[in-house]
């Protein structure tokens, strides 16, 4: 007796097991169903969103999904919200339907993130023949583009055609004429939205011939994400780049040098701007993806190589750091192994090549001036990329003496006139902080620059030549701040000082500020210290780096 109820038992216990087998792929179809997902994105969309995009134009009119869903800051509100190709869905629940899922009003947004004022474009005064004159705004909306926004809405009332009102709701009113515009490097007849731009695409046939742009990804890309942490390379990295905007003036800056060609690669012309171009290059690769700056960085590192021959340190100095953190940045060695290995060989015999009497390290250990300090930045990152930690650890110990520890490093070879010096028997690179005399500063000023000008005098003859030294400083103590150096504090943080002598200089004598290819430093200094000293957006880059305003642009 007891033997036959154990087995019923076991019977009942095999069977609901059988049957809770037979369930979960049911449960698990149950769940799946609820998400729908794009193999294009990698994403799904799902609940109330799906329900939302499925009901009112999906993909023609939403585009793909290009974030999950996920907690939006919008206007203040921390919002539910996913953001698709054409626009963000936001959800509501405090609404009833269908408010509970609104729109962004992207096309309002986009203009205001290219500094463009709708209530400046044409305005109407009446309706056009064949045309829907909004009033409220002060624009027509005619042919194939009314067509089309008549064409779609946000379902109200379950009727297969759509009303003004549910028309209205999903595009909002018209913000201007058609009118011709650039997008992604072609012209389109064009009219804003509230919530879309409406592009005419004669190329296509319709309904293709009427596209929405692309807002949501516009809107999408100029939104900086959370910062991250530094994570390796010499400069920045790809994980650092990822959360910066792809547009704005400074990408725009950046991208067309990156698709313009770069000129010629000639280290020995202290002017080129070869490697700056092929920066932006490696730059746009590493944020994109897109394998053909990839290609194009790597032509020009090889480009370079050799061309240092005929001209000065000065020129080596200036040239060569954007090629090394080029490199750094594509990941040379895993892309091109071969072309890697003839890339490092040249770059370690350059550093003790002779030009003119000197190399790129005596130059770094003997000129307290820019030649130095130009030196000094290709010499670090050459370092940091061939793995040289003793000749780093050399080269910090240089920069160290130059910004005024000169029991660190004092073996420059100054020359005669050292009337800018706070102490000319003792003299720097940079001033020590409280340096004055006849009551005027010093404190900061970088002396064997300063005296290209003049020697001292108040009101000093204006000369460039400290921006020129800056320009090395600056990214010596970056690079060396990356590799674990406290740079950009050593001598009482040497290099704020110098950077505010000069705005002091300027707001007291003007024409002090930096301009033209020195508009990139005040976004470094900025970056290192947390100042808001003036930076111009874009900002042109520099004889030896650049595109600090898209680098450090999110703060």
């Amino acid at each position: 007796m007891k033997v036959s109820i154990h087995i019923r038992t076991l019977f009942a216990l095999l069977t609901c097991i059988a049957l809770l087998a037979g369930a979960f792929p049911a449960m698990l179809a149950q769940a799946q169903a609820s998400q729908r997902c794009f193999a294009e994105t990698s994403l799904c969309i799902e609940g109330r969103i799906r329900e939302f995009w499925e009901q009112n134009g999906g993909l023609a009119v939403f585009g793909l999904p290009i974030a999950p869903q996920q907690e939006e800051v919008i206007e203040g509100r921390s919002i539910q919200a996913q953001r698709f190709e054409r626009n963000r869905l936001e959800l509501h629940p405090e609404n009833s339907r269908p408010y509970d899922v609104l729109l962004g009003r992207l096309g309002a947004d986009v203009l205001a993130l290219q500094g463009r004022d709708p209530f400046s474009f044409t305005r109407s005064d009446a309706a056009r023949p064949g045309c829907r004159f909004f009033a409220e705004t002060g624009h027509n909306v005619c042919g194939e583009i009314l067509q089309a926004w008549r064409a779609s809405g946000l379902e109200f009332d379950g009727k297969r055609s759509k009303s003004e009102a549910e028309n209205l709701a999903l595009f909002g009113l018209p913000l201007s004429e058609a009118q011709t515009e650039t997008v992604e490097g072609k012209e389109y007849t064009v009219q804003w939205f509230e919530r879309a731009r409406f592009e005419l695409h004669p190329e296509n046939a319709p309904p293709y011939n009427v596209l929405l742009g692309l807002l949501g990804r516009e809107t999408s890309a100029a939104v900086c994400g959370a910062p991250v942490p530094p994570s390796g390379g010499i400069w920045t990295s790809r994980a650092e780049l990822a959360r910066l905007p792809m547009a704005g003036p400074a990408w725009q800056q950046l991208r067309a040098a990156a698709e313009a060609k770069p000129g010629k690669a000639d280290i020995a012309n202290q002017d080129s701007n070869h490697d700056v171009n092929t920066l932006a290059a490696a730059l746009v690769y590493a944020r994109t993806g897109d394998a053909r700056f990839r290609a194009r960085a790597a032509d020009g590192i090889m480009a370079a190589i050799g061309t240092e021959q005929g001209d000065r340190t000065l020129a080596l100095g200036r040239n060569l750091v954007s090629y090394v953190l080029a490199a750094d940045l594509i990941d040379f060695s895993a892309y091109d192994p071969a072309r890697e290995q003839q890339f490092s060989g040249w770059l370690n015999a350059v550093r003790f090549t002779v030009l003119d009497g000197r190399t790129l390290i005596s130059t770094h250990e003997q000129r307290p001036n820019n030649w130095g300090t130009h030196a000094g930045a290709s010499r670090i990152a050459a370092d940091l990329y061939l793995g040289d930690r003793a000749d780093l650890e050399r080269a910090a110990q240089v920069f160290r003496g130059w910004l005024g520890d000169r029991a660190a490093y004092a073996d420059f070879i100054y020359d005669g006139d050292r009337s800018w010096q706070a102490d000319p028997e003792n003299p720097v690179g940079v001033n020590p902080a409280g340096a004055a005399r006849d009551g005027h500063r010093l404190d900061g000023a970088i002396p064997d620059d300063m005296r290209r000008g003049d020697s001292f005098r108040w009101p000093p003859k204006r000369t460039n030549y400290p921006w020129g030294a800056l320009e090395g400083a600056l990214v010596q103590a970056e690079l060396l701040s990356r590799a674990g150096y406290d740079a950009w504090n050593w001598s009482d943080r040497a290099l704020l000082r110098a950077t505010d002598f000069l705005d002091a200089l300027d707001h007291e004598q003007g024409r002090w500020w930096a301009e033209g290819d020195d508009e990139w430093m005040p976004w470094l200094v900025n970056h290192a210290y947390s100042t808001q000293f003036r930076a111009a957006l874009p900002a042109r880059p520099g004889k030896n780096l650049g595109w600090t305003d898209w680098v450090y642009g999110c703060g």
